[in-house]
């Protein structure tokens, strides 16, 4: 590798860890890349996990109907690429490939006649080899690249992989929930960053009781798919955590309860899940045994049930648990 590509993939560290967005770091990397790496056109894509087909994240110089070939039919069926995602994840050039690439219909049929007369295919990854997406780099020399190149474009082989791993979006159900429903994602770290096109809210924030909470219970690998919790000022939050690939996707809003059930009820109930005597739910929640007695009462009938086993089941099946909650609240006192 030469001076020059050292010292861009040394600049394209700093400009990962910079604070602009992903799209203006992906614009500015690859731009880059032309001037080390000679070449007429190059993309990145994102593959978001629940369709085959790719978004362009950056492009610079693909002709439109090349651009869709390579987000679409080149990942359904382009038989290099399904050699680099099944066999050998090493980037490849067309002469590098295990079998006529010239005679493939993707070279015959869009690259060849765009102009392009060899090319190189990234599949990214990111730390956790997870797939993120691909790099696409287009000559319209043979002579490149040359393996000096190649050896560049490996190296960013991870590099952006974790950046476009940040632009992913969730499956669609994730976009079928209300405006009103805050999200975050956790990544491994843990890392927690806003879904783009979706809002956080206030307790969402970095640094929130809300989120420290999530946080804990994220690091004990205990957090719920489904729980409530109580903001302190008589609000409760309906919480979902979906797990996908290698991150956790939160959503809160707030709502109320199944069953009618106040916020105490709710306590009471959480405890009851735990199996807690009255007596301890009366010292965890700082009221007498009398009164608890009469919460589980009323937790029974409005959740039509005979037993606390009956409504401690119950209450798990539809993810009734109240974390978070000290018992102690004004908002939640008997």
């Amino acid at each position: 590798m030469r001076d020059d590509q050292i010292a861009f993939l040394i600049e394209v560290g700093a400009v990962l860890g910079g604070s602009a967005g992903s799209s203006e770091k992906a614009e500015e990397i690859l731009s880059g890349l032309r001037k080390v790496v000679p070449h007429a056109a190059s993309s990145l894509s994102t593959f978001h996990g629940f369709d085959v087909d790719h978004k362009s994240l950056v492009n610079i110089d693909y002709p439109d109907r090349v651009l869709e070939h390579v987000d679409s039919w080149f990942v359904r069926n382009d038989p290099a690429y399904e050699h680099m995602r099944k066999v050998n994840r090493h980037p490849l050039r067309w002469r590098d490939t295990p079998f006529p690439y010239r005679e493939t219909f993707s070279a015959r049929e869009v690259f060849l006649p765009a102009g392009f007369t060899e090319g190189v295919t990234v599949c990214l990854y990111n730390r956790l080899g997870v797939y993120t997406g691909n790099l696409h780099v287009s000559m319209d020399d043979a002579r490149y690249p040359t393996d000096s190149d190649l050896a560049v474009l490996v190296a960013m082989q991870t590099m952006l992989g974790g950046l476009v791993d940040r632009t992913r979006s969730f499956p669609p159900p994730v976009w079928e929930v209300d405006d009103a429903v805050n999200c975050v994602c956790f990544y491994p770290g843990p890392v927690i960053e806003g879904v783009p096109g979706r809002p956080t809210g206030p307790h969402l924030a970095e640094g929130t009781p809300l989120v420290r909470l999530l946080l804990a219970r994220y690091a004990e690998q205990r957090l719920p798919q489904q729980f409530w919790w109580h903001s302190g000022d008589g609000v409760l939050h309906a919480i979902t955590t979906t797990r996908w690939e290698d991150r956790v996707l939160v959503l809160e809003e707030v709502a109320e309860p199944p069953f009618g059930l106040s916020v105490r009820e709710l306590e009471v109930l959480t405890l009851l899940v735990e199996g807690c005597t009255n007596a301890q739910i009366a010292t965890r929640l700082l009221i007498s045994p009398k009164t608890v007695a009469k919460h589980v009462e009323r937790v029974l009938h409005k959740m039509d049930v005979r037993s606390r086993t009956e409504a401690a089941v119950r209450a798990q099946r539809a993810g009734l648990v109240l974390l978070g909650a000290s018992g102690a609240t004004p908002a939640a006192s008997a």
